[in-house]
């Protein structure tokens, strides 16, 4: 919550820059986002730190205990909750009368759907959760962050390729 109010604090300073002719500042800003890797920032380095700093908490005799279950409880749950998102937002701009392709729908899904891990992991430690749900939910937390990013990549892949165009509603 903090980096994302930083963030509209940031960008409100630079509109107001640029609308008063400062326009520097605005223009080094976009530089800068412009020439970001996003993907790369994300995926390959913050998303590892966050997922490893969550997995410090976690005993390993007791994951491995129920990594049926969670294995079960993250794939089947990211996955539905990718298209029921996706399809939920794609009826909904329908009514509104926005068209969205469908794929971008459940892209959005697939980009929403894995629970953050480390927020999870806090909530538990705060409630006093039994050590055998903790284990289950933590894991799971953790695991569907795994399924999202194969699904949500998958989806990207689809949504820039020519086989996208052929999944119209």
């Amino acid at each position: 919550i903090a980096i994302m109010s930083g963030a509209i604090v940031v960008s409100i300073i630079l509109i107001i820059c640029n609308y008063f002719g400062l326009s520097y500042f605005y223009l080094q800003a976009q530089n800068l986002v412009i020439q970001t890797h996003f993907e790369k920032l994300l995926l390959d380095s913050m998303l590892s730190f966050l997922l490893f700093a969550g997995a410090l908490t976690i005993d390993i005799d007791s994951l491995f205990s129920q990594k049926w279950l969670i294995t079960a409880l993250a794939t089947l749950s990211t996955i539905c909750s990718t298209f029921l998102v996706g399809f939920a937002l794609w009826f909904i701009a329908n009514l509104l009368h926005l068209t969205l392709p469908l794929i971008t729908c459940l892209l959005f899904g697939a980009l929403i759907s894995p629970t953050d891990p480390i927020a999870v992991l806090a909530i538990l430690t705060n409630v006093g959760m039994p050590k055998q749900l903790s284990t289950i939910v933590a894991g799971e937390s953790l695991f569907n962050d795994g399924v999202g990013i194969v699904m949500f990549l998958t989806l990207l892949k689809l949504t820039t390729s020519h086989a996208a165009h052929h999944i119209v509603l």
